[in-house]
C-alpha cells in the first residue's frame, strides 16, 4: 500500500478515537472550571469563570461539531503535505519570544499560549506520540524523525480546538478560558488516541524502527522508480507530448528558444525581448537555466506537481525531489563569501543574533539566515517610496533582480526552485489583464514575503485554500467587482491600502498573519457591501422582513390549520381561518402582543360560537360573547383591507350559523366544548413570533414575493427584480441550445456568489456588470448593483442559476487571480518546452 492508504485508514481510527474522548470533554471542562472559580477570589474572574461554563453547557453541541469539522480540515492538509515537500527545520510557531518582535502583547500571548497547549498535550502523549513519529518516518523511509512531518501530531489538536472556539465568536477572555481547559480535558485522552493509531499502524505493517540508508554517490536524477516500485512516467514516450498539445493550442508567437529552457525565456516569453532586456541590464538573467530540474522531465509538469495540478500520473506521496536535480547548488563546501548586497542586512541580523550565539564562522547558507534576510529585505527594502516601474514603464519582479544573490545563500535545489517558481508566479501576475494596474503594484511590493511564505511554509504551493492564496484573490475580485461604483470603490481602495500597510510592517514569522488577515477582510467586505449604500442596505432588509412575514404566517397557518382537520366546518370558512385571518394576526403582532394574542383567541372561540347550543347556558354565554367577537372580527377585516362586499358577505354567513347553532336543540355528532377548543389551540394561543428566519427558502420565491412587494411599498424603495415570472414567461421560445444542459453544476455557481463578485448579466436585453452585494443565507434571493441601473436589483436565485445554464450570465473571473496566475505560469512552461523539444534528449 502507498503511504496515502496507510494514512488513510489510521486516519479514520484517530478521527473514531477523538470523537469517543471529545463526549466526556465537556464535562471534565466544567468540572475544572467550577474548582477555579471556588478557588477564585476576584469577583470578576469568577464572573468570567461562570459565564464559561454556561456557553459551554448551552453550546455543547456546536463546539464539539466544530472541533471534529476543523480537525478533518486539518488532517486533509496534513495528509498533503507530510513528506511531500521540502520544509524548513523550525516552525515559527516554536520561535523564541525574542523573535516575535513584531506582534503585539496579545498576538505575543495568543502565541505562548499556543505553544504551551501543544507542549502540555505532547506531553501527556509521551511515549506513544514518540512510537507514532517514528512509525511515520519508517513509513516513508525516512533517516531523520521530524514530527512536524506526522499529520497527526498534537499541533492538530490544538488547532482544532482553538479554531472551532474563534469561530463561535465568543469573547476574548472566555474564548481563552475555553481553549485552555477544553486542551487540558482532552490531555487526559491524548495518550489513548495515539496508542489506537499505533496498534492500528501496527496492524498493517508498518515498524516503530529507525531507517539508515548507506549514501553511494550515484545520481538520482537517474532513478525512475519511487520507494513504492512506481515509475513516475511508466509507459511514457516522451515527456514532451502534454507540452506540444498544449503549445498547439496556445496562441503563443513563435520565438527561437535556447536549447534549455530558462528564466529569461520564460520572461521574454511574457514580456516581450524588448522588455525582457530593460529587466536583464544589469545580467542577472545570464546564467537563468533552471539547474534545479533534472532534465528527464518537463518544466510545465514539474510545475502542475509542485501546485498538485497533475493528473495522477506520479506516484502518491513522492512530492516534487522525483524532478529535482540533486546534484545542483551554487554553494560550494568551502565558500563562505556572501553577496555583498545583502551584507547591511547580514549585520543587523547579526547583531539582533548575537544574545543567541550565532558566530562569524557559522555557515551563512542556511535557510533560518535566508529566510530572515527575505522577511528583511521585504520591510526594508520595499517602502511606499520604493518605485516598483523601470524605464519602460513595466513593473521590476525584485525576485529576478535579486535572484543571482538569492542563489548564493542557498544550499538546497528545493530552495532554488522555489525562488524561480515565485519569480515566475509573479510574472504571471503582472500579466493578468483582469488585475488592475494600482493593484500589481501592490502585489508586486509583496515578492521577498511570498517567497518567504513559500519556503516556510510548504502547503502555500500545493493547498488551494491557503490564506495567502485566497487573500491575493479575494482583493482582486472585489476590486473588479466595485470599480464601476466608485464611492464604494474609494472606500475599498482605503481598506485595502491598510492591508498593504500591515504587511509591509510584518514578515511570515508572524503566526496566521495572512489567515487573519484575510478573514478580518471577508467579513469587512461582507458588512460594507451591504451597508454602505443605503438603498442596498434598505433592500437587504426589505428582504429580511418579508421572509420573516411568510414564515410567520405559515407557522400561523399551520398552527390553525392542524387543530382544524377534523372539525365539521365549511371549507370556504376554513380557508378564511387559515389564509386569511392569520395574516390578520401577523398583522396585529405588528400593533401589540395584546393585540395579537386577542386575535389568537379569536379562532377557537368563533369555532365553538358556531356550533350548535343544546343548552340554556351555552346560549347565554354566546350572547354574551357575539359583541367581543363581532368588534375582534371587525377589527381584522380592517387590517386586512376587506371591501363592504367580502365583509357583509361574511358576516351574512356567521349570521346564518349562529342563528343555526341557536335553534338546534339535539346534536347529531361530538360537540367540542370552549375549553376542549382551547385545549386543541394551545400552541396558537401561547405563540410567540419569530424573530428572524429559519431553514432553506430556495423554492419559496413566488410565494416570498408579495411580502417582499408589500414591504418595499410600506418603507417607498424603489427596487428592480430579476425573476422567472418577468423574464420567462415563454420557456419554449427559448432556443433549444441554451437551455440548462445536464452538466450545468448549479452548486458549483453558487459557492461562487458571494458579496464582492463581479458577473456579468443579460438585463433589459444589454449585457451589463454586476457586483453581489448581499447573498442571502435562505437561499431565496441575491442583490445586486447593476452598471447603468441606480436602484438595487433583487435577484431571484434560481432565475439567476437559469441565466447562468443558457450563457445569460457569467462570471467575470474564469478562477480565483492566484489560480489565473499559476495557469499562465504552465502554460507558458508548456510553450517553452514545445519550441525547444527538439534539442533535448527525448
Amino acid at each position: 500500500m502507498l503511504p496515502r492508504e496507510v494514512l488513510g485508514a489510521s486516519r479514520q481510527v484517530l478521527e473514531q478515537s477523538f470523537q469517543a474522548a471529545i463526549e466526556n470533554l465537556i464535562p471534565h471542562a466544567i468540572e475544572a472550571l467550577f474548582a477555579k472559580a471556588s478557588s477564585s477570589s476576584s469577583a470578576v474572574e469568577q464572573a468570567t469563570v461562570f459565564q464559561t461554563r454556561y456557553y459551554l453547557q448551552e453550546k455543547r453541541q456546536a463546539i464539539l461539531e466544530k472541533m471534529q469539522f476543523f480537525l478533518r480540515m486539518l488532517l486533509d492538509r496534513g495528509l498533503e503535505t507530510s513528506y511531500a515537500h521540502f520544509r524548513p527545520a523550525s516552525n515559527i510557531l516554536t520561535q523564541q519570544a525574542d523573535s516575535l518582535s513584531l506582534l503585539d502583547s496579545m498576538r505575543f500571548e495568543e502565541t505562548l499560549r499556543f505553544n504551551s497547549i501543544t507542549t502540555l498535550l505532547r506531553n501527556q502523549a509521551d511515549q506513544q506520540l514518540n512510537e507514532l513519529n517514528l512509525r511515520i518516518s519508517t513509513l516513508f523511509g525516512q533517516e531523520d524523525i521530524r514530527e512536524r512531518e506526522n499529520p497527526f501530531r498534537p499541533y492538530i489538536f490544538a488547532r482544532c480546538i482553538e479554531q472551532a472556539i474563534e469561530s463561535m465568536r465568543f469573547e476574548a477572555d472566555i474564548a481563552n478560558l475555553m481553549v485552555i481547559y477544553l486542551s487540558e480535558a482532552l490531555g487526559r485522552s491524548i495518550s489513548d488516541i495515539y496508542q489506537q493509531v499505533n496498534a492500528d499502524l501496527a496492524r498493517q505493517g508498518v515498524e516503530a524502527k529507525l531507517i539508515v540508508k548507506v549514501k553511494h554517490n550515484t545520481d538520482v536524477s537517474n532513478t525512475t522508480t519511487g520507494k513504492f516500485g512506481h515509475s513516475a512516467f511508466a509507459n511514457s514516450t516522451s515527456h514532451y507530448g502534454r507540452a506540444a498539445v498544449v503549445a498547439a493550442a496556445s496562441g503563443f508567437p513563435a520565438m527561437s528558444m535556447s536549447s534549455v529552457p530558462s528564466l529569461k525565456d520564460f520572461i521574454s516569453l511574457q514580456r516581450g525581448r524588448a522588455a525582457c532586456a530593460e529587466l536583464n541590464q544589469d545580467g542577472q538573467l545570464n546564467d537563468s537555466e533552471f539547474s534545479w530540474k533534472s532534465d528527464k522531465f518537463a518544466l510545465g509538469d514539474v510545475l502542475r506537481r509542485i501546485f498538485g495540478k497533475d493528473d495522477g500520473r506520479f506516484p502518491e506521496g513522492s512530492g516534487y525531489t522525483q524532478f529535482l536535480n540533486q546534484t545542483a547548488t551554487n554553494v560550494k563546501t568551502q565558500d563562505l563569501s556572501f553577496p555583498a548586497a545583502l551584507l547591511p542586512l547580514l549585520k543587523e541580523l547579526q547583531s539582533e543574533a548575537a544574545s543567541s550565539g550565532m558566530l562569524a564562522s557559522e555557515r551563512f547558507a542556511s535557510q533560518s539566515v535566508l529566510l530572515k534576510l527575505l522577511g528583511k529585505m521585504h520591510k526594508q527594502w520595499v517602502t511606499e517610496q520604493t518605485g516598483l516601474l523601470n524605464a519602460r514603464g513595466d513593473l521590476r519582479n525584485l525576485l529576478v533582480e535579486q535572484r543571482q544573490n538569492l542563489r548564493a545563500l542557498t544550499d538546497k535545489p528545493e530552495q532554488q526552485m522555489l525562488i524561480d517558481v515565485i519569480s515566475m508566479l509573479f510574472e504571471s501576475v503582472f500579466a493578468d489583464t483582469l488585475i488592475t494596474a494600482e493593484l500589481k503594484q501592490s502585489f508586486a511590493r509583496l515578492q521577498f514575503l511570498y517567497l518567504q511564505l513559500a519556503l516556510m511554509d510548504s502547503s502555500f504551493v500545493l493547498a488551494p485554500r491557503h490564506p495567502a492564496r485566497l487573500l491575493l484573490s479575494r482583493i482582486s475580485s472585489v476590486m473588479l467587482a466595485v470599480t464601476a461604483h466608485r464611492a464604494t470603490e474609494r472606500e475599498f481602495e482605503a481598506e485595502i491600502a491598510k492591508i498593504f500597510k500591515t504587511l509591509a510592517r510584518h514578515d511570515c514569522e508572524v503566526p496566521g498573519l495572512f489567515e487573519r488577515i484575510h478573514t478580518r477582510f471577508d467579513i469587512y467586505v461582507e458588512k460594507e457591501l451591504r451597508v454602505q449604500d443605503k438603498a442596498i442596505r434598505r433592500a437587504v432588509k426589505s428582504v429580511e422582513e418579508a421572509q420573516l412575514r411568510y414564515q410567520e404566517q405559515s407557522r400561523l397557518s399551520l398552527l390553525i390549520s392542524r387543530p382544524l382537520a377534523d372539525i365539521p366546518l365549511a371549507q370556504q370558512f376554513k380557508n378564511f381561518l387559515e389564509l386569511e385571518w392569520a395574516r390578520a394576526i401577523l398583522l396585529a403582532a405588528r400593533q401589540s402582543e395584546s393585540q395579537m394574542q386577542r386575535f389568537c383567541a379569536f379562532v377557537p372561540d368563533v369555532i365553538w360560537s358556531i356550533q350548535p347550543k343544546p343548552s340554556i347556558e351555552d346560549r347565554l354565554l354566546l350572547t354574551d360573547k357575539l359583541p367581543e367577537l363581532k368588534s375582534c372580527l371587525q377589527q381584522g377585516l380592517d387590517l386586512l383591507n376587506w371591501n363592504n362586499f367580502k365583509q357583509n358577505a361574511l358576516y351574512g354567513w356567521l349570521n346564518d350559523a349562529h342563528q343555526k347553532a341557536l335553534n338546534t336543540v339535539t346534536t347529531g355528532g361530538t360537540v367540542l366544548s370552549q375549553v376542549e377548543l382551547q385545549n386543541r389551540f394551545a400552541l396558537l394561543l401561547r405563540h410567540i413570533p419569530l424573530l428572524c428566519s429559519e431553514g432553506d427558502l430556495s423554492g419559496e420565491y413566488t410565494a416570498i414575493r408579495p411580502f417582499l412587494s408589500a414591504v418595499t411599498a410600506e418603507i417607498d424603495l424603489a427596487v428592480h427584480y430579476l425573476e422567472s415570472e418577468a423574464y420567462n414567461t415563454d420557456a419554449a421560445a427559448i432556443p433549444i441550445a441554451l437551455k440548462p444542459g445536464k452538466s450545468f453544476d448549479s452548486k458549483a455557481i453558487l459557492d461562487k456568489l458571494i458579496a464582492g463578485t463581479p458577473l456579468e448579466i443579460q438585463y433589459e436585453g444589454n449585457a451589463r456588470r454586476a457586483c453581489v452585494h448581499w447573498s442571502d443565507p435562505h437561499a431565496c434571493v441575491l442583490i445586486l448593483s447593476v452598471s447603468g441601473v441606480s436602484e438595487p436589483v433583487i435577484a431571484e436565485q434560481k432565475y439567476l442559476l437559469q441565466q447562468f445554464s443558457r450563457s445569460q450570465a457569467k462570471l467575470i473571473e474564469p478562477g480565483p487571480a492566484f489560480e489565473r496566475a499559476i495557469t499562465t505560469m504552465i502554460r507558458t512552461a508548456d510553450h517553452l518546452e514545445s519550441q525547444g523539444q527538439g534539442n533535448y534528449p527525448g
